[in-house]
């Protein structure tokens, strides 16, 4: 593990892909970290796009800044919404692909399969969450009960997520170098953001 820092540094200079013969066959071999950075600042860009369209045409931003869930209730917003929540999924697949690679031995049968579950059932309810915000704006059935109870879900089982992989790092934390350590203590850190961001999101719905 103390050669982890030193490859992941390595790995944003090296190509995106590379095709390594072995066996007499043709291996595609991904750099997925750079892919990840690449896949994730797109996404970025994406709702940034989508967030200065709204500021530029229907909404006036210094008094009131939509989030990108309001933005998926308005035409032509909405597509854009839609593509994020799937593209947002195929970056979680990448992420929960080399999560699973990278701790699968560490797990027991049972809980490696609650967190198979979980990833799926993660993946699967992104798309789910854009249908419903897009048809609210133009069925004239509201979805909104169950767009709310979707995002919920949809973060329970993010903050699940973590929490599950934040203790299994924990149990081989003395094995961890000191770029490691520090990559852990921002993960304490995030999950408790993410924690305390999601509360608070779930009581400003209510109200």
């Amino acid at each position: 593990m103390a050669e982890n820092d030193k490859n992941i540094r390595q790995s944003l200079s090296q190509p995106l892909y590379s095709i390594v013969q072995k066996k007499g066959y043709n291996n595609l071999i991904l750099n997925l970290p750079k892919l990840m950075i690449l896949l994730c600042s797109g996404l970025i860009g994406l709702n940034f796009l989508n967030l200065a369209a709204a500021c530029g045409t229907a909404f006036t931003c210094s008094r009131f800044t939509p989030s990108l869930d309001y933005l998926g209730c308005f035409r032509g917003h909405d597509r854009i919404y839609m593509v994020a929540c799937v593209y947002t999924a195929i970056i979680l697949g990448f992420l929960f692909f080399g999560t699973y690679n990278r701790f699968r031995n560490l797990y027991g049968n049972e809980i490696q399969t609650v967190m198979i579950g979980t990833k799926l059932a993660i993946i699967i309810l992104l798309p789910f969450i854009g249908y419903t915000n897009e048809v609210n704006a133009e069925h004239f059935i509201s979805f909104e009960m169950a767009h709310n109870l979707l995002l919920k879900l949809f973060m329970l089982l993010c903050a699940f997520w973590v929490i599950m992989h934040y203790r299994t790092i924990k149990k081989i934390q003395s094995k961890l170098n000191k770029g490691e350590n520090n990559w852990f203590t921002i993960l304490f850190v995030s999950m408790i953001v993410m924690i305390g961001l999601g509360v608070l999101l779930m009581i400003q719905r209510e109200w």
